[in-house]
């Protein structure tokens, strides 16, 4: 007989006791869920196997409908048993899709040009098609120059992503864009397109629709691209800030500098004491008994005690779903909620608060959290719940708070000219500098740029390297490893990075010089590799480098989340461009991301270091080498997170397999004479048909009179927009040009230093600039507040057209004869003169 809990459950779940019916496998689902709902873990399995037991003496059930099986994720195979169909359909339409436009009526022209654009512009992911598809193909094409976009969406991303069509698919809005009236969804036009010229069968849905072009183009494509597009939310690419930064190496106006907050702490210095032991802990243990053995001497509050259960908890079992929690989601859970949880519950044992005090608690700690953190501190919750429904025998519970999770950052990264400017600037700064003790600062400040950019290292791995970690002899290698007292991020993080083939010659002479004088100026080779004498701190000194380098990135990118560590992202979309063109000679003709050609030469020493030999077995993998030179733990999060360059390589597959058409599809397609075409290009001496490259000249014809260009006019060079150096503070504008204009004075700098940190002097007219009685008048002040509105006043000036600085001068001749006597704080002596209504006008007007 089966007992009063297992009857109440079975009740539950519409299960008749006093039928003869199979019960299916997932009817017990549904049994262990309302079982969970009821009572402890230990309770559940015993009372499953009780009604297991009562099913099979009954004959209600088999061994089958209770076996479970382990799914791993990963890609589908490109043709697999579902898609087999609609990859054969699918196969024959593509050959014929080209002859299908010449003889193309009205409600075809929709049709055509969104199987162009999933085909040939490679647009996979379906909420991408879906806000391409609901724009207006003509006025929301975006343009500068010769190079065309659209700025698409996904959900919860408020900054949209861009994507380029192809040549193609252009041609062929180009084509049509007065012919065609767009209504129902994108998968609707296409299916009418199939099921006119064929058999479609086996297309019928959207998804079999992608799954089947999925498997066409990797017959085309490497596959981690097709795989990449086909979900952006894992892969996105630049905004359209970053793509016209890149196709025009220009920076938009008005760039901000994200001021620092001093005053806040850093997550990671702000952790409590419990959770800096439990974290320092673990980076060096290698499994839950080492752990639990290195903290077994240590208090913990009851609360804390409970989370490091939980922690081991996972590391030896299952979650609620039958899934392993990887190492990081362990982590997450500790560092979500031991400070929480400590400034909740202080001394408090959990194992004597009833339920719904414990759940109305648990939710008061996701609803006083950050905003952005609370998704991710609600999840941690819940598995801290199915830990104490296993642990304590609780009911199996759960928090479901709806919670609109924050906007995804856009991807950014660093182009190789802005790198190599703000290169340029610490060299100049060098030549130019008097004190050795700066001169110093600037080669610490180029070397940690350098590291950054070639390498891909974090901050705390550049600050932590040591002298005996570069191995220069032979083939050049950089050693990032543990020793002492200095952990890193995970055990992934340590990892040998090839120098050789990254550094260009000029880099490589630097590095060998500044080891030298680093070695000749150490105790030993122990050392670290940023760390030298002076009258600061290393880590003032460290500060002032790391605040300085992040500063001049966001000047160069006008973007106010640009930091040093935006220098990884370049290096992992550099290095992806580099490795997925290794052979492809193409690369230097259509340089997408403006690399250096003697980089790209380079770049073969260190690829012949790690590519396959022949006759070897081992098969060399681009992502999976990048993502082991990050350090990190899956070539999914090197993909996901930090290659931002995956369009740029889509670009260079894109102009080579275009489709080539006859001199006479071609005339038809953009409506032009034949002999225009054919004195134009010449035509394949096999086939007759004409080169791809054909179409954007013609496109670009046609639509530049369609499609207003883009408004850069505003835009400036990266030269004008970062262009001098100050390790103290950072420099926007004239922000500090009093307190240099008094070391000009004090003769601690040059003229021509002046002059370098603020070039826009030379815009201001010669009658202010040769006028002693301002000179004297600006360097008397000494005030804060009065110094930062002198500095606001002179930007101001120097912005003016010649006649209103004229203007300006007259009322200064005017607040002359007084200026000797007064400064902005003491003006009250001619307050109610002409000289007094001069100078209001003046901080009215340019302050």
């Amino acid at each position: 007989m089966l007992s009063d809990l297992a009857e109440e459950v079975l009740s539950d779940s519409g299960v008749d006791l006093n039928a003869n019916d199979h019960i299916e496998s997932h009817v017990f689902l549904l049994i262990i869920e309302k079982l969970r709902a009821r009572v402890g873990a230990e309770m559940v399995d015993a009372t499953l196997d009780e009604i297991i037991k009562y099913f099979f003496d009954t004959e209600r059930t088999s061994q089958d409908d209770l076996s479970r099986i382990a799914k791993i994720a990963r890609p589908a195979a490109p043709v697999t048993p579902e898609n087999l169909a609609g990859y054969q359909e699918l196969l024959k339409f593509d050959k014929i899709f080209i002859n299908l436009i010449k003889s193309a009526q009205a409600d075809d022209f929709i049709g055509l040009i969104t199987y162009s654009a999933i085909r040939y512009g490679l647009l996979l992911d379906d909420n991408l098609i879906c806000s391409w598809y609901d724009q207006n193909w003509l006025t929301n094409l975006r343009r500068v120059n010769d190079e065309y976009w659209f700025v698409l969406n996904k959900p919860k991303q408020k900054i949209g992503m861009v994507w380029t069509p192809d040549n193609f698919t252009l041609a062929l809005i180009s084509k049509f864009h007065d012919r065609f009236k767009k209504n129902n969804k994108w998968f609707f036009n296409i299916k009418k397109l199939l099921d006119k010229h064929m058999d479609s069968s086996g297309l019928n849905t959207k998804n079999k629709f992608l799954s089947a072009m999925k498997a066409l183009l990797h017959n085309y494509y490497p596959g981690f691209i097709i795989e990449s597009l086909s979900n952006r939310k894992n892969n996105r690419g630049l905004s359209e800030i970053g793509h016209i930064r890149r196709i025009t190496r220009l920076v938009p106006p008005n760039a901000k500098v994200k001021k620092r907050n001093c005053s806040k702490k850093s997550r990671k210095n702000s952790k409590g004491k419990s959770l800096r032991i439990i974290t320092d802990s673990l980076k060096v243990v290698s499994s839950s008994d080492e752990f639990l053995e290195k903290i077994k001497h240590v208090e913990f509050s009851p609360v804390v005690k409970l989370i490091i259960d939980c922690s081991v908890f996972y590391a030896n079992n299952e979650t609620e779903a039958g899934t392993k929690l990887k190492i990081s989601a362990i982590y997450r859970i500790i560092n979500d909620l031991t400070d929480r949880f400590t400034g909740e519950f202080k001394d408090q044992d959990l194992q004597f608060l009833p339920d719904e005090e414990l759940l109305d608690r648990f939710k008061q700690v996701i609803l006083n959290s950050k905003e952005h953190s609370k998704f991710n501190i609600q999840k941690s919750i819940n598995y801290f719940l199915w830990f104490l429904h296993n642990y304590q025998n609780r009911p199996r519970f759960s928090i479901n708070i709806v919670i609109s999770r924050k906007s995804e950052p856009h991807p950014v990264m660093i182009f190789p000219w802005e790198y190599s400017h703000v290169h340029k600037v610490l060299k100049n700064e060098l030549r130019m500098e008097l004190s050795d003790d700066k001169k110093i600062l600037i080669n610490f400040a180029r070397m940690a740029l350098i590291l950054g950019y070639r390498l891909g290292l974090r901050r705390g791995e550049i600050q932590n390297i040591r002298l005996c970690d570069f191995h220069m002899n032979g083939f050049p290698m950089l050693v990032v490893t543990p020793y002492e007292d200095k952990t890193q991020k995970s055990i992934h993080s340590n990892r040998n990075i090839a120098i050789g083939g990254r550094f260009s010659s000029d880099e490589m002479i630097f590095l060998n010089e500044f080891l030298e004088w680093r070695r000749k100026n150490s105790k030993s080779n122990e050392d670290l590799f940023l760390d030298w004498d002076s009258e600061f701190s290393i880590v003032t000194n460290r500060n002032k480098i790391f605040l300085y380098l992040s500063t001049a990135f966001r000047m160069i990118t006008s973007d106010p989340i640009c930091a040093f560590h935006t220098l990884r992202h370049s290096f992992a979309s550099n290095n992806m461009f580099y490795l997925q063109l290794r052979n492809d000679e193409s690369i230097i003709e259509n340089n997408f991301l403006g690399l250096d050609v003697e980089q790209i030469n380079e770049f073969k020493n260190y690829y012949d270091r790690v590519k396959t030999l022949s006759g070897g077995t081992r098969v060399f993998n681009p992502l999976h080498q990048l993502s082991m030179e990050l350090g990190h733990a899956s070539p999914e999060t090197t993909l996901r997170n930090y290659v931002h360059s995956i369009d740029l390589i889509l670009s260079n597959y894109q102009s080579r397999l275009s489709p080539e058409l006859s001199t006479l599809g071609l005339a038809d397609l953009f409506d032009v004479d034949r002999t225009s075409i054919q004195k134009k290009f010449k035509s394949n001496s096999d086939d007759h048909l004409r080169p791809s490259i054909i179409y954007r000249d013609f496109t670009h014809k046609k639509l530049k009179k369609l499609v207003e260009s883009v408004d850069i006019d505003s835009w400036r060079s990266v030269e004008d927009s970062y262009h001098c150096l100050n390790l103290t503070k950072p420099l926007h504008g004239f922000d500090g040009f009093l307190n240099d204009l008094k070391k000009f004075d004090c003769k601690k700098i040059t003229l021509r230093q002046l002059l370098m940190r603020y070039p826009e002097l030379r815009k201001i007219r010669k009658d202010f600039l040769l006028d002693k009685a301002l000179y004297d008048f600006l360097v008397k002040h000494n005030l804060i507040k009065s110094k930062d509105l002198l500095d606001s006043m002179i930007e101001n000036l120097s912005k003016l057209a010649d006649y209103d600085q004229r203007c300006r001068y007259k009322r200064w001749c005017t607040l002359r004869r007084h200026a000797e006597n007064i400064t902005l704080e003491n003006n009250a002596k001619i307050k109610n003169t002409r000289g007094g209504q001069a100078l209001v006008y003046l901080i009215k007007s340019l302050g």
